[in-house]
């Protein structure tokens, strides 16, 4: 118990330094004094700085596959309602990530960035544009319109748009840019209905 505690405490601490600084510019001396515990020990739940990321992105990773199937399963949400709830905490979670922090993972570790971007692709853009799928077949999307191409033009925006440092010069809150984002995108996506005085 103490041992999974003390591991789960040191990816933690990993995951908000590498997503916030990046590889780099953390080192495991800085992260064994922060924690409060000597390199050996630290060195025995992780021998490779190497293998504290990998172990910080599958957590990422994992992480976003609950919600998903949280979202996915709750019979207590509309169509809409999951769509809408599947992109905000998505959003939420990518919006913890500095692009900064990814281009030096990018440049210091490239295995590991494209492990990132790789989960990005198969498990965020793979999922909403599912869902957005099912929209189409329910008559709720437009049918001349790739919804892969929706999923992704909306996961760029919020990734950019709640990025920290751009929030920090703003006015908007996470919030705000999330449902601005939502109101633009989908609602262009969404079947119209015709006039039929027209």
């Amino acid at each position: 118990m103490y041992e999974a505690r003390t591991k789960r405490r040191i990816v933690d601490y990993a995951t908000k330094k590498f997503f916030t600084f990046g590889f780099s510019k953390i080192s495991t001396d800085q992260m064994a004094n922060d924690l409060g515990m000597s390199k050996a020990t630290l060195y025995k739940y992780f021998p490779k700085k190497e293998a504290l990321l990998e172990e910080v992105i599958s957590h990422f990773a994992l992480e976003q596959m609950r919600d998903i199937e949280r979202i996915a399963s709750d019979p207590e949400l509309e169509f809409k309602q999951k769509i809408e709830r599947f992109m905000f905490v998505s959003g939420k979670r990518l919006s913890t990530v500095r692009k900064e922090a990814v281009q030096d993972i990018q440049r210091s570790v490239p295995e590991m960035y494209e492990r990132l971007m790789e989960f990005r692709k198969s498990v965020i853009l793979k999922k909403l544009s599912e869902l957005f799928q099912q929209g189409v077949q329910k008559g709720l999307f437009r049918k001349d319109i790739d919804q892969t191409f929706v999923a992704s033009v909306i996961l760029a925006a919020v990734e950019s748009l709640t990025d920290p440092e751009h929030l920090s010069h703003s006015t908007y809150t996470y919030e705000t840019v999330f449902q601005n984002i939502l109101i633009l995108i989908l609602e262009g996506n969404m079947v119209q209905e015709r006039d039929d005085a027209e």
